[in-house]
C-alpha cells in the first residue's frame, strides 16, 4: 500500500469526524484494491454509525469489489 493509501486509512481513525469523512470520501474516488485499504474502510463502517460510517460505506461500494 501506498503511503498516501496509508495516511488515508489512518485519517479514518481520527478523532475529528470530518477528516474521518473527507478520507473516505478520498478513498471512494481513488477505488484502492488493496485489501489493507478495503479492511480500513469496512472497520470504518462499524466504527461509530457517524456520518463517516456512511461516507466509508458509499466508498466501499464504489468499489465493485469482493472484498468490499
Amino acid at each position: 500500500m501506498t503511503g498516501e493509501l496509508k495516511k488515508l486509512c489512518q485519517m479514518l481513525k481520527s478523532e475529528d469526524i470530518e477528516l474521518r469523512c473527507a478520507a473516505a470520501r478520498v478513498l471512494g474516488e481513488l477505488q484502492p484494491r488493496e485489501p489493507a485499504a478495503i479492511r480500513s474502510l469496512g472497520e470504518a463502517v462499524l466504527d461509530d454509525m457517524s456520518e463517516a460510517s456512511v461516507h466509508a460505506l458509499h466508498a466501499l461500494g464504489q468499489l465493485h469489489s469482493k472484498h468490499a
